[in-house]
């Protein structure tokens, strides 16, 4: 095994902190090896003042990085499984996803008002229509708006009354340490959450043996099995960050347990639906619950976005 490895990650701190993450565990068990982060700038980082629907949603945060992969300028890379696309170019592909943290969302408000007592017409800021819809299905009275910008930011701007609260995953709010802004937790019978939602991926070149042996010791099976139903759902749905798209998958005994929903952008109709099957039956799972939902009314709420 050669002794030089270069990891590519965006520059934010929590990517950072992401990537670092996997670089010490790998060094844990390689300690012989030299392993560096390689910083690298994606677009969605570049247009902060963008939509990121109208910048094509999934593949903002993660082409120019793929890049640096395919011009072997980095070994491998870390993501946040919801920012990589389910329909990877067949030069890459997943070689481990390593951790998974709460993929639950949490609520940061001024003063620490909970969701139930935020006055009407409070202003929420999220990025993501997903969020928006389920805010707006228990809260029609709120004003859901587009927030940009890393969680420091996100935070900042509530303390500073740009929002009267936002909804951010919980996931960064932990490894970052900024658990004593967090107000409240949603449950997934509030709020489901995105696929992949708290997850990292180790994204790598698909004809590379020497990393994939490399990443054998942070292969997490059952992370494998209920993210990729998951991620097979997602695909099966048709969607991306531009729909209000949710899944979430866990392990019960020997079966996995899946939850996907679609709704519309204003929350007025939603569709939340449940399968069960054998872990080694995980694609198939997230294929059959996209095909039951979208018989029961999810084709027509997609149509009509």
């Amino acid at each position: 095994m050669k002794k030089n490895w270069i990891i590519a990650t965006r520059g934010s701190k929590l990517a950072r902190w992401q990537a670092d993450c996997v670089r010490k565990v790998l060094l844990e068990h390689f300690p012989d090896l030299s392993i560096r982060l390689k910083i690298v700038k994606t677009a969605g980082d570049k247009l902060r003042s963008n939509k990121l629907w109208e910048m094509g949603g999934k593949g903002v945060f993660t082409k120019e990085i793929e890049e640096a992969l395919r011009i072997r300028e980095a070994d491998l890379a870390v993501h946040s499984l919801k920012d990589l696309p389910t329909d990877l170019d067949e030069v890459f592909t997943i070689g481990a996803i390593p951790f998974r943290e709460s993929a639950n969302d949490v609520l940061i408000s001024k003063d620490h008002v909970h969701f139930e007592n935020l006055p009407p017409d409070s202003v929420i800021g999220t990025s993501s229509f997903r969020r928006q819809a389920q805010i707006l299905k228990m809260r029609p009275d709120l004003k859901v708006q587009e927030i940009r910008g890393n969680v420091s930011t996100r935070i900042k701007k509530v303390l500073e009354g740009v929002f009267d609260a936002a909804v951010v995953a919980k996931a960064g709010m932990v490894r970052l340490g900024f658990e004593e802004w967090i107000t409240e937790e949603f449950d997934f019978d509030q709020m489901l959450p995105a696929v992949g939602q708290g997850a990292l991926a180790v994204e790598i070149r698909s004809d590379d043996e020497e990393v994939q042996e490399l990443l054998q010791p942070l292969q997490n099976e059952d992370l494998f099995f209920t993210t990729s139903a998951e991620r097979a759902f997602l695909k099966a749905m048709g969607g991306g960050c531009r729909l209000p798209l949710a899944g979430y998958a866990e392990i019960q005994g020997d079966e996995i347990f899946l939850q996907g929903l679609v709704a519309s952008v204003d929350g007025s109709q939603m569709i939340l639906d449940q399968m069960t099957g054998l872990k080694s039956d995980f694609e198939m799972i997230g294929k059959n619950l996209a095909k039951e939902m979208l018989n029961k009314g999810a084709k027509e709420i997609l149509q009509a976005l």
